[in-house]
C-alpha cells in the first residue's frame, strides 16, 4: 500500500512538470495530516528527481498550541535534514484591517511567507510552492463553487499547477492519506481551528462529503442530486441552493446520524440566511 500510494503521486507529479532537477521547492507544512505527509512524500522524491527542497512553517497567531505545532514540524526537519523557516504573522490583525474573513487573510499571509522564504533561497532556479491539498479538498471547493454560483473556471475547482504553486496530493484522498501515514509510523498534529476558518456555505459542504463516506447509497443519493442541479439549474440557481443543500445533506444524516446538522447550530446559521 505504501509503495503503490508513493508511486500514485510520484506519477500524478510527473504527468504535470510539478518536480523538475535543480527545483527549488518550498513546502508549506502545517503539521497536519495532508502537510506531514506530502512532505515525506517529496524527500522520497528527491532519491529520484534532484531537487532541492526547504519548509516554511506559518504561525497565525490563533491558536495556544502553534508552538507546539512548530517544534513537531521542525524536528521532523531536523530528522529529515530539511531547512525549516518558521514565519509568524498576525492573521487576525490583517484580516481586521484589510476588512477579510480570517480565512482568506490566513492564505494572502501565507503564500506571503512562501514567496520570502523562495526569495532568499532559490538563487535562480525555478521556483516551486507545495501545498497539500488533497481530492477531497478539491471536491469541496467545486461544491463551494457550485452553490456559490459559478462559471467553468470556478467548476475546474483546483488545479494541480497554478503558476509556481504545486499540489502533489490532489490525486489522494484524506482516507489514503492517513493509512500511508498509519503504514509509514509518522504522527501528525490536528488543528482545531481549521473547521473554524471556512466560510459556514463550505464548512456545511464539508460537512456532508465527510459523512456520504460511510454510506455508498448515500453517495449515490448525492450524485443523483447534483445531475439535476447540473442538467436543470434554474430550479436552484440561485434562491433555492439552500433548500438543495439541505435536501442533500438530509439524506445523508438520515442514513449516518452523528448529532446537529451545522444549518441546526445557531452559530453557523448564516447559511439559512444567505442570499
Amino acid at each position: 500500500m505504501k509503495e503503490k500510494f508513493y508511486e500514485t503521486v510520484k506519477k500524478y507529479m510527473g504527468a504535470h512538470g510539478m518536480a523538475e532537477p535543480g527545483d527549488c521547492i518550498a513546502a508549506g507544512v502545517s503539521g497536519g495530516a495532508d502537510s506531514v505527509c506530502m512532505l515525506h512524500l517529496l524527500v522520497r522524491l528527491q532519491k529520484d528527481i534532484p531537487f532541492r527542497l526547504a519548509v516554511v512553517h506559518v504561525n497565525h497567531g490563533m491558536r495556544a498550541e502553534a508552538a507546539e505545532d512548530a517544534a513537531f514540524v521542525k524536528k521532523l526537519c531536523v530528522q529529515w535534514d530539511i531547512p525549516f523557516y518558521l514565519r509568524e504573522v498576525d492573521m487576525a490583525g490583517y484580516a481586521v484591517s484589510h476588512r477579510l474573513s480570517l480565512e482568506e487573510a490566513g492564505r494572502v499571509l501565507r503564500y506571503r511567507a512562501f514567496q520570502e522564504v523562495l526569495l532568499e533561497i532559490s538563487a535562480g532556479d525555478r521556483s516551486r510552492i507545495a501545498v497539500a491539498h488533497n481530492a477531497d479538498d478539491r471536491a469541496e471547493t467545486m461544491l463551494f463553487h457550485m452553490f456559490r454560483g459559478s462559471g467553468l473556471k470556478g467548476l475546474s475547482s483546483i488545479r494541480p499547477v497554478r503558476e509556481s504553486v504545486i499540489r502533489p496530493l490532489l490525486c489522494v484522498d484524506r482516507g489514503q492519506i492517513e493509512t500511508y501515514l498509519a503504514a509509514a509510523g509518522l504522527g501528525w498534529r490536528e488543528d482545531a481551528t481549521g473547521r473554524m476558518l471556512m466560510p459556514a456555505t463550505k464548512s456545511d459542504i464539508t460537512y456532508c462529503l465527510m459523512h456520504s463516506r460511510k454510506s455508498v447509497a448515500g453517495q449515490f443519493r448525492i450524485w443523483e442530486n447534483w445531475r439535476i442541479f447540473w442538467r436543470r439549474p434554474r430550479i436552484i440557481w440561485p434562491g433555492k441552493r439552500k433548500d438543495f443543500m439541505i435536501s442533500v445533506c438530509g439524506r445523508i444524516r438520515k442514513e449516518n446520524p452523528v448529532g446537529r446538522a451545522p444549518w441546526e447550530r445557531p452559530e453557523k446559521s448564516g447559511i439559512c440566511t444567505e442570499k
